[in-house]
């Protein structure tokens, strides 16, 4: 299922600067195809998703396909000790 899983380190902190997904799966009951990318920051000492791709194919027997493609970015976070 899965068949990408990559990542991003920032060399000083280790820091999780990004990491980008592919998963997929094909089968009689369930075909799906999906890519995901999270760009990640460090807030208030806190890293945090700052952005997320999704790119989506699911084809389920008996339902409409579903394509979705959409961007989330994430800002003015509050951290809250």
């Amino acid at each position: 299922m899965i068949k990408r899983m990559v990542t991003w380190f920032d060399t000083e902190t280790m820091n999780v600067v990004a990491r980008d997904y592919r998963i997929a799966h094909a089968s009689l009951f369930l075909d799906f195809d999906i890519s995901i990318r999270v760009a990640n920051n460090v807030v208030a000492g806190e890293l945090v998703p700052v952005r997320v791709d999704y790119d989506g194919d699911w084809d389920i027997p008996f339902k409409s396909r579903e394509v979705v493609k959409f961007r989330l970015d994430y800002d003015d976070w509050r951290i809250v000790p």
